[in-house]
């Protein structure tokens, strides 16, 4: 499983990945690309990623960072990780 930063920490639908049996159950619910949308309403509640979110943001960051940087110009600095204005 990915490590995520801020594990400990529940995210909007109150759920921790605190056992092996709900990371195989997340893993194979992330597999089988279950989307379940928001319902429409005219505001939406802001807090803390869900685990899912979370989860696939850090799959996005480990399959796109290595893209980016390959494509990215080698002279270009910002948002860019071990890089800064500094370096430039």
């Amino acid at each position: 499983m990915i490590e995520i930063l801020s594990k400990r920490t529940a995210g909007i639908d109150k759920e921790i990945l605190n056992t092996f049996d709900i990371k195989s159950q997340a893993i194979i619910n992330l597999r089988q690309h279950v989307y379940n949308p928001y319902p429409l309403s005219k505001k939406r509640p802001l807090g803390i990623p869900t685990v899912k979110d979370r989860t696939m943001q850090a799959i996005y960051k480990l399959v796109l960072k290595p893209v980016a940087e390959t494509t990215a110009d080698k002279h270009s600095y910002w948002f860019r990780t071990e890089k800064s204005a500094s370096h430039s």
